[in-house]
Formats: structure tokens, sequence, C-alpha cells
């Protein structure tokens, strides 16, 4: 077929390196005229273009040239165009898991070199297309040679590798191609030979030695190893003319797989137009994400690869969408000259540089979607991959964006990236350290780099050295020699950002005790409305600041936390606002959880405090659970920070909760708190309860000894006031401690002494306990008539009074004495109310406790079928509570199935 003249051949192969994707006619131009084309361009491209579409029309061969949206668009198979097919094929050979196929793909590709492609043409595009394309024969030679070399005829290669290394001889790759394919067929000593040669060419021309993989071709032949190697992975096959701009990836890159599988995945060879936002906070690792993910896909697109840093967070300002596309355009061949002035002028030449091209296009550290938009291409053939801090909600919902978000390492990935950057022998040596810093860096991916880079630098220094340095100077540890490697300097970026609101918040989280935070407490922290307070947890949400990591509740890493805390904001009434929250909540929820306990007077909270209120148990419950470990947290904070009353009220509100979900250790932790903080305050009758509560939380944990000491100081210090409340409380949980010892006579003169001061007070709920606690110890002792009628009397009293908690426990005394008297019915029925009442209560102990003794009655009465099921129950709720009476009740399921045997 003749092409006509050299002008017109240059624009027809201007079409058929993008057949199938539609050309621009401003890109022809450039491609055929240069930098400077002559004002009648236009005119005379379109006559060649209509010469062309009557010889393709003429030449009968399925291929037609096409005027569409655009541009123009040459319609031919890639089989008809050696180029294309020949990238076809090693793109099949890439996918085909048929060694056999893999060669007859390889070999066919690379017999589809004809000469000097576009021979007789020039022009700086010819050029470089011309370059492009030689290099792209020259991969495929040295991807067919080694899979020859590996699972093929090394011999076959021989002699083509050596005519293509004649004509490259400073072309590393196929050098080493070829002292492997020499060394296969037995001629090590031409390819120690070889080496040498190019070894000196390489110093002798370009001043330096050879690189890793001739290196590495190098030391196999050596050591006798080829031959027997694995069958490798293809050499990625560059792309033909465009830009490869991206960075290089991370060489110790770990971990996040997932997030791999999700950004590559999407990458598909259909070309769907598709766009990944990756987010998360600073130093989490975003960019290396997406660096990694970016070559591991970067042969799907070959018609290169664009990047650009868009600096959102830079000190300096985000860089001008205007800027980042004159880049582009620059990198994809578009004279200086003729890129717009405009942003909307170069974005719309953009969008017709990138209109049918397959493009990887790399957007990192944007600071918007308004930034971003810009940049985006208008065809369906390229990725877009977006990283930014701030969650790009516009490009999601939107321009239809993916959402890739990143979560701090996981213990295994962070354990990962240590032995790629130290070693596995170092890391593994010292568990306890390694884990210590991954904890410290608060499993931050950069934070871990920064640690792992300072002890590369030190290799004799050992780890647990530099976990207690981290330890006492976290951030100043942390900081590189560059502020991309300061994490001060990374959350700064982030930081400065902020509305002035939402950067106050920012600053007064820093010094909120718990592990997490919800809208009331944040908004009492900062004293402004919850409304407003939203609205700054929503903005550092989206600048990936704070996760909102379940409904309603937000929190941060321990290193922003530390930053933060630097930060300080001079608010001396926030700790105390925040603290007002917590108590006066945690109070209301247990009144409602136990409105029959005795009370404590709190003053009054700031007017600024948001105020909680709890409609039933179960929702008082729910809020219980939810803060736990955050009013724990409190408990201590309060006490740090000098507000001692807070300390022991809190404590004592937490109290009734504690107990009924068995968190002993927890109630001992706190009970301790309040003591020492009742001590500072020097209240004897403070000081007198916070002892008698820690007295309690030691029994549950079977701690006699200390919880006899703890009583005998509250006692004498109820004693020296004159409360006989406070002793009548005393002596109830005197006989609490001794009944648990098994000694039943004290406890039984305890619990007397009980309920006579109750009585002088007048205490109905107190009295009520008490002879509950009369007939438990009556019954001990083995008088199960005289049990039985106190433990009624404390039932009618504790139902006048409309007291759940006290009706649960005395009807699980009643079912203890009933079937001691040989009432079996009576006994089921009584502990089948007390499970109720105190399921109802959400007080897990004492409903496990008695579904046991509900279990043992029937397993007794051989109803074997009821008491498993009951053994089940309580088990699943000791083993919750790691209660040790989780033991006990295996031991007896596996008597009971021994015996069924």
């Amino acid at each position: 077929m003749d092409a006509g003249q050299p002008r017109q051949r240059t624009v027809l192969a201007a079409l058929l390196v993008d057949a199938g994707r539609v050309v621009s006619a401003e890109v022809l131009i450039d491609r055929v005229w240069g930098e400077e084309p002559p004002q009648e361009a236009r005119n005379s491209l379109n006559a060649h273009l209509s010469r062309i579409r009557h010889i393709l029309a003429d030449a009968g061969n399925d291929c037609r040239l096409l005027h569409q949206s655009g541009g123009y668009l040459l319609d031919a198979a890639p089989a008809a165009i050696d180029a294309l097919h020949m990238r076809q094929l090693i793109s099949q050979a890439r996918m085909s898991g048929s060694d056999s196929e893999r060669i007859a793909l390889l070999r066919a590709a690379v017999q589809l070199w004809r000469g000097e492609p576009l021979a007789g043409l020039s022009g700086s595009w010819v050029t470089r297309t011309r370059l492009a394309l030689g290099q792209q024969y020259v991969d495929a030679m040295v991807a067919w040679g080694l899979v020859e070399v590996r699972i093929g005829d090394p011999t076959a290669a021989v002699g083509p590798l050596t005519e293509l290394a004649g004509e490259f001889p400073l072309a590393e790759s196929v050098s080493g191609a070829l002292i492997q394919a020499l060394a296969a067929t037995g001629r090590t000593g031409d390819a120690l030979n070889l080496y040498t040669t190019v070894r000196q060419r390489l110093v002798d021309e370009l001043g330096t030695d050879p690189g890793a993989e001739l290196q590495a071709a190098h030391q196999q032949v050596l050591r006798g190893h080829l031959g027997s190697a694995p069958p490798v992975p293809l050499p990625r096959i560059t792309a033909s003319t465009g830009p490869h701009q991206l960075p290089p990836t991370v060489p110790q890159f770990a971990g996040r797989a997932a997030e791999l599988a999700a950004l590559t995945n999407q990458a598909h060879a259909n070309g769907t137009v598709l766009i990944t936002a990756i987010g998360g906070t600073a130093g989490v690792g975003k960019t290396a994400l997406a660096v990694h993910g970016a070559h591991q896909i970067a042969d799907r697109f070959p018609d290169g690869h664009l990047y650009v840093n868009l600096r959102g967070f830079d000190p300096a300002g985000p860089l001008d969408p205007a800027d980042a596309i004159r880049a582009f355009l620059e990198a994809l061949g578009v004279a200086s000259q003729r890129i717009p002035l405009g942003l909307d002028e170069r974005a719309a030449r953009y969008r017709s540089e990138v209109s049918g091209r397959r493009l990887l296009i790399l957007l990192d550290n944007a600071r918007d979607t308004a930034q971003v938009r810009p940049l985006l291409p208008g065809t369906p053939s390229c990725l877009v991959l977006v990283t930014s801090r701030n969650q790009l909600t516009g490009l999601v919902a939107v321009d239809g964006a993916r959402p890739v978000s990143l979560d701090l390492l996981s213990e295994t990935d962070a354990v990962r990236l240590l032995i790629n950057r130290l070693g596995q022998h170092r890391v593994q040596t010292e568990p306890a350290a390694v884990a210590d810093i991954i904890t410290r860096c608060a499993r931050l991916p950069l934070a871990l780099a920064v640690v792992a880079a300072r002890a590369a630098l030190q290799p004799h220094l050992p780890l647990h050295v530099l976990a207690s340095e981290l330890a006492d100077h976290r951030l100043d540890l942390l900081a590189g020699d560059d502020p991309n490697s300061d994490l001060r300097a990374v959350f700064s970026w982030s930081y400065r950002a902020l509305t002035p609101p939402t950067a106050r918040l920012f600053r007064l989280l820093g010094h909120h005790p718990g592990p997490d935070i919800t809208v009331p407490a944040a908004a009492s922290l900062a004293g402004v409305s919850p409304t407003a307070v939203h609205q700054s947890l929503t903005e550092l949400s989206h600048a990936n600041l704070i996760v909102e990591h379940r409904r309603g509740r937000y929190a941060f890493h321990d290193l922003l936390r530390a930053y933060a805390a630097e930060l300080r904001d001079e608010d001396p009434q926030a700790t105390r606002r925040m603290l007002d929250y917590y108590l006066h909540a945690a109070y209301g929820a247990d009144r409602v959880l136990h409105p029959t306990r005795d009370s404590i007077t709190l003053d009054p909270p700031r007017s600024d405090t948001i105020k909680e209120d709890f409609a039933d148990p179960d929702q008082a419950l729910a809020w219980f659970t939810a803060e736990h470990d955050v009013l724990l947290a409190a408990v201590e904070h309060s006490a740090a920070t000098g507000y001692d009353a807070h300390t022991w009220q809190l404590a004592w509100a937490l109290l009734s909760y504690l107990d009924r979900r068995g968190l002993w250790n927890d109630w001992v932790t706190t009970s301790r708190t309040a003591v020492t903080a009742a001590d500072r305050l020097g209240n004897p009758a403070v000081q007198a309860r916070t002892h008698r509560n820690l007295a309690a939380a030691y029994t549950e944990l079977a701690l006699y000894p200390q919880a006899h000491t703890e009583l005998q100081q509250a006692l004498a210090l109820y004693e020296k006031t004159g409360d006989l409340a406070g002793q009548a409380r005393t002596h109830y949980t005197l006989a609490f401690v001794w009944g648990r010892q098994n000694d039943q006579t004290r406890a039984l003169d305890h619990a007397e002494q009980s309920l006579l001061l109750h009585q002088a007070t007048g205490h109905l709920v107190g009295q009520a306990d008490a002879v509950n606690a009369v007939g438990w110890h009556h019954a001990q002792l083995g008088d199960h008539d005289q049990a039985r009628d106190r433990c009624q009397q404390a039932l009618a009293l504790h139902e006048r009074l409309g007291n759940r908690d006290g009706q649960a426990h005395t009807w699980d005394s009643l079912g203890y004495i009933h079937h001691h008297l040989g009432n079996q019915t009576a006994a089921i029925n009584s502990y089948q109310r007390a499970v109720a009442m105190f399921r109802e209560l959400g007080d897990r102990h004492g409903m496990a406790a008695t579904l046991t003794h509900l279990a043992d009655i029937q397993h007794g009465a051989g109803d074997d079928q009821n008491a498993l099921t009951a053994y089940q129950k309580a088990l699943t709720i000791f083993v919750e509570l790691n209660h040790p009476d989780a033991d006990q009740i295996r031991t007896t399921l596996a008597t009971i199935a021994r015996a069924e045997q």
C-alpha cells in the first residue's frame, strides 16, 4: 500500500500508534509539524486525512479512518499493526499460565520486528517514537531470551541476543540475558568473558559499574545456578511513546495486602474509567501505597504514567492546578508556547491530549476535590490515583471515585516493616523491645520508618534502648533530617489547614484522657454547643486527624494525641468541664441503674457542661459499657490533675456497673485511686467510704487480708465521726467477707450488727439487705427454717421498696434455702426468678452464679438437658468475665459427659 509522500505517511504513523483511540487534531499537528507548525497546518492535515481515508478504503483490509467527537480514530484490529500486535502478544504472554504458550507468544512477538520502524520519516516525534519502539523490541527480546533460558531452548536465544548485544553494547539487560543464555548452553567461559567485557565498557564509556541485575546474572554463572532456577516473571515492557514519571517504589514496602488488591484490581485492562482516592492520616503511608501499587500495574498503561505532588498541605501553599496541567502537557509533548494560559483552557487541552490514551495518572497529596477535578481526564481509558489527608467526599460522590482508606498497620505488618529494614535476626532477637517500639510508634508507618532508620544507623544499639528513649522523648526521637520525615512537621501541615475553632478543639483533645470521645463530651471539653463541636469533629475527620471508628465515637492515635497536647490550649476550665460531664453523666446513669443505692452530693456542673439523661436501665448500662475505658481513664486523669472530689465520686458512680459486669480488677484500680484522693482531701467520711468500697472489690478477688485492713480503717473512721449508717454498711461488708472465708458465725454476727444499726438509723433498704444477709448466714449454718423466715421478710421489704437488685439477691438466697429444705420445685422457681431479675438488671455475675445454682439442682434431680443448658449459659458469662468459676463448670460438664458415655 502506497501511503504517499513523507508528510502524509507521518500523519498515518501518528494515527497508527494510537489505533483504536481518538487522537485530536492538535496532537496530530504536534506530531507531524513539531513545536512551530505553519499556519496552513490544519488545512494540510485535513487534506492528508482525506487522502488516507480513501487509501485505506481502496486497500480493502478492514482498516478505516473515522472522524469522531474530539478527533480522529483509526479503526483497525491490533493484529494488523505490528507494534500493537507485538504489545498484545507480550501482554498475553505475561498472563499465560502455560510455559509452552508463553514461549510461543514471545517468539511470535519478536518475529514481528522488521527493521527500523518509521523508516524514511523524520521529526522530533518520529525520533522519540522510533526510540520507544526500539526499546520495546529490546525489552521483548530480553523477555523472550530469559524465558527460553529458563523453560525453553537456550541455544535458540544465543544468536539473536548476540546480534542484539552488538547493536546495543551498553544495554545491560541484553548483556545479562545473553550471559545467562551462554551459560545455560554450557558456554560458561564465554559468559564470564562477556561480563568482563561489558563491565570494562561501562567503566570506560559511562564511568559506572554494572547494575544489580547484570551483577546477579554474573553471580549465577559463578555459582552454577543457571538452568536450575525457577521461571521468573517477564520483565515489564515499556510503553511506546508516553512519559514515565512514577517515583521509585519503596524497596522495604510491607503489608497493605488488602488495600493493594483493592487498588490493582480496579485497573482493568478494558480501559474503564476509574478514580481511586487513597485517604488516611498524616504518615500512614498513602503515597507509598499509591506508588507501590502504581508500579505493579504500570504495564497495563502503555501510553505512560504521569505524576505530580500537589503539595496540598505544604507550608508554602498547594500547587495551582493550572501549573500541574502545564507540567503534564509538557510531559505529553506539547510545546510550551502552545499551552493555553487559563485553567479552563489548559484543562480542555489536557483532556484532548489524553483522549483515547491509556495513561496512569498519580495525583499525590491533594488538598481537596477542587484541586483535583481539573486534572481528571475525560477519557474512559485512564486510571487516576489520588492521595490526600482529607476525605475527598466530592470526588467520591460526584466523580465516582472509589475510596481506599488506610488505617494504622496491623501488628504483623508493623513487625514485617521492621524486619524489611533491620533484618530478621535483629528484630527476632528482641521481641519485647520490638513490641514496645511498635506501640510507641502507634503502628504509624512513618514513625516506624524513622525509628528503623535510627536503628539502622546504629547497628550495635540494642532495640530495648531505643524503645526506652521513645518512652521518654517520643516526638523528639521521631524527628527526621527533613520535614517529610519529621512527625511534628508532617502533623503540622494538616493542623495549620484547620479553621480556628477546629484547631482549638484539636488542641483540647490532646488533654482528653480516654481512647475516644463523643460529641457531648467534646462539647463539654470545648465549652461549645453540640452542633458546633460536631462541625469541628467532622472537619477533623475529613482531614484524617481523627477517625469516627464507631458511630458517634471519635479517636486518634497516640502520636497525634502527643502532638495535640504539645500545642497546649490555654483554657483552664476545659478539664473541669470535661470531668463535670463524665461525673454527672455517670452519677445519673448509676441512679437509673440502682435507684435504691445511697446517694452522694455532687457540686453542680459548670453551666456550659452538656447534661445526659437516661430513660431506663438498659440505656444507662449501654452508656456505661460504651464509656467504660474512658471512665477508667477519667478517674486517673482527675487524680493526676488535682480534681480529688471528682476522683472519688466518679469511682463511686462506677461501682454498681463494675460489680454487675464482674470487672473487679477495674473496681480495685479505681477504688485505690479514690482512696488516695480521699486521703488528700482529709475528709473522714469520704475516706471511710472509699476504704469500704475498696474492701468490697478486694473481696471479689479473694484478697481477704487486704479487705479486712480496709474495713478496719473504714470502721474506725465511721466510729470516730459517729456515723451509724456508715458503721452499718461496714458491718454488712464484713459479713460478706467472713462469709466468703466460710466463717459463717462471724459473718452472722456482723450481719446482725448491721441490721441493728440500720434499724437505729431507719434506713429501710439497708435493713432489707441486712435481713437477707442474716437469713443467708443462718442457712449456711444449717438453720434453714430461720433462714427462710428471715429471707421472706427481706423479700417483702425489698418488694415494698421497689428494690429489684435486693429482690434478685434474696430470691437467690431463697433458692438455696428451699433446696436444702427439700422443696426442689420452690428452689427452681426461686432461682429462675432471680436469673430473670439479674438479666433485667444487667448483672452478669449474679446471673451466672444463680444459673450455676439452678443447674446444680437440675443435675441432681436427673434433669441433665436443662442442667446442661444452664451450665453452658453460666460458663459463657464466666469466660467473658475471666472468672475462676469457669473451670469448675468445665469440670462438671466433663463429669456429666463421661457419665452419659
